[in-house]
Parts: structure tokens; C-alpha cells; sequence
């Protein structure tokens, strides 16, 4: 019980720190918005990767992605 307790809070600190990096880039802060890609682009390439087959165009994919994300979180 322990250890889904320790995954629990962990998921959760996740979400939170996550949460805070979204609302400071949307507020124009440069550092949570890298921090962000930093954090997801290895998940985000991994499942691009997975997804299409093609290490390149997963590459790619995943620019065009942070590029409109980026250009929409300060909406």
C-alpha cells in the first residue's frame, strides 16, 4: 500500500508542478515555459517515435507541436 501511496503523490506533485509551469508561461515566464519542454519532449518523442514508426519525423512532429503550443499558451 505503501509504495501506490508514494505513486499517488508523486503523480499528484507531477500534475501540480506542472500546472504551475503552464499558468507562469501563460503569464510570459520563459524559463517555465522551457522547463515544460523539458520536462515532456522525451515522453512526447518516445510516443511519436512509437507512433510513426520514423525517429525523423517524430522529430519533427514534436517541433511543429511545442511550436503551436507555444504560440497558444498566452492566450
Amino acid at each position: 500500500m505503501a509504495d501506490a501511496d508514494a505513486k499517488t503523490t508523486k503523480r499528484q506533485a507531477t500534475v501540480l508542478i506542472d500546472a504551475y509551469l503552464v499558468i507562469a508561461a501563460k503569464n510570459g515566464d520563459r524559463a517555465a515555459a522551457e522547463s515544460l519542454a523539458r520536462r515532456w519532449r522525451p515522453r512526447l518523442l518516445r510516443t511519436a517515435r512509437r507512433l510513426l514508426g520514423d525517429a525523423a519525423l517524430a522529430e519533427d512532429v514534436v517541433q511543429e507541436a511545442w511550436i503551436s503550443i507555444a504560440r497558444g499558451i498566452g492566450r
